[in-house]
């Protein structure tokens, strides 16, 4: 067995602490017992030595291997990885504590400046349906939306018959590639790369689905994460240890 040790210089998630290898991987060598590979920022062999010398058994290269002949990627993100500076790179997703090192381009830029105004979506709420259907999504939005709440949705047809449940339910058009809702699209965008993230198949999509929508919630959340913890806490019936060995 092997376990990779990723360092804030990783592209994807480098986590929250921020720690760079060159700290991470003597600390990791300390209180190992097994073979691991350093993650982030290598490209070369001054890098591999580098890894060997802070105690690391090998390195994980991903962007390097991207711009080879043989990766299935265009050209020109070949080239513009090619010519990429150490500066071409941005962190977004911070206010949500799920930073992701990404290519830094229009699109991310975008994401920073709406991090950094404090603007976009405040929650985020997300269930896996059978069917699309009125009565399958109805219940999902009754137990997330109250009856008043203005809702905008796209022109879906699904949607007319709930307008007797919501009051302030009104349609519009979903426009040129979604424009009329942006921040949906970016939160869709952003569970789909994060999902993508993972390193195993995704065989239960609403638990992920749920740690996605905790995540990004949180950072709203604040002190009123714990307060819930302890009035589930204080609300959840007593389960006997037989009970519990019942249901292991």
């Amino acid at each position: 067995a092997a376990v990779s040790v990723d360092g804030f210089e990783c592209a994807g998630h480098p986590g929250e602490d921020d720690v760079p290898n060159l700290i991470l991987l003597p600390a990791a060598a300390r209180v190992l017992k097994i073979p691991f590979l350093a993650s982030g920022g290598f490209g070369d062999g001054r890098g591999l030595a580098a890894a060997l010398a802070l105690g690391a058994d090998g390195i994980n290269m991903g962007t390097r291997f991207m711009a080879t002949k043989e990766a299935p990627v265009h050209q020109n993100m070949k080239q513009a990885m090619v010519d990429a500076t150490e500066r071409d790179t941005a962190l977004i997703f911070r206010t949500l504590h799920n930073t992701a090192r990404v290519f830094k381009n229009a699109v991310s830029s975008e994401v920073v400046a709406i991090e950094r105004k404090g603007k976009g979506v405040s929650r985020v709420y997300g269930k896996v349906i059978s069917q699309s259907s009125a009565k399958e999504l109805g219940s999902f939005m009754k137990a997330t939306i109250g009856a008043d709440t203005e809702i905008k949705t796209d022109e879906w047809t699904g949607y007319a018959p709930l307008k007797k449940d919501f009051n302030n339910l009104y349609q519009v058009p979903s426009g040129k590639k979604g424009e009329n809702f942006p921040d949906l699209h970016r939160v869709i965008m952003g569970f789909k790369g994060w999902l993508r993230g993972m390193h195993h198949q995704v065989d239960h999509l609403q638990g992920y689905i749920d740690e996605y929508c905790y995540r990004f919630n949180r950072n709203k959340m604040k002190e009123g994460i714990f307060d819930n913890l302890l009035l589930k806490m204080v609300k959840a019936k007593p389960l006997p240890y037989k009970l519990y060995c019942l249901n292991a």
